[in-house]
């Protein structure tokens, strides 16, 4: 009895350790959020901006606390392709995530 008493709660601690925390924005996620982003599809108001491309460079990610990301990003429209590097900060809140 004792050794599944045991086995229970390493199990629940197991279990308790996992959830809840959310993990950073992917890099999926951070080019649709550039592609929604204002001020990179509004350089053109005739002919609006794509981000096309991504390329993670580095990252420093203090977990629920602070997510530095450096990258570089290709965007362009029907007239002009465009790179630049960007650095990208999210903050962590308990309400709300990444940020």
């Amino acid at each position: 009895m004792k050794k599944l008493l045991v086995l229970l709660n390493l199990l629940l601690l197991v279990l308790l350790t996992s959830c809840g925390t959310e993990k950073p924005k992917t890099e999926m996620e951070i080019l649709e959020e550039l592609n929604q982003c204002k001020e990179i599809t509004s350089l053109s108001t005739e002919d609006p901006y794509t981000v096309n491309d991504l390329t993670l460079i580095k990252r420093n990610t203090k977990k629920e606390e602070i997510d530095e990301v450096y990258c570089t990003i290709t965007y362009s429209n029907s007239e002009m392709n465009c790179i630049c590097d960007v650095k990208l900060t999210y903050n962590y809140y308990t309400t709300g995530g990444w940020i």
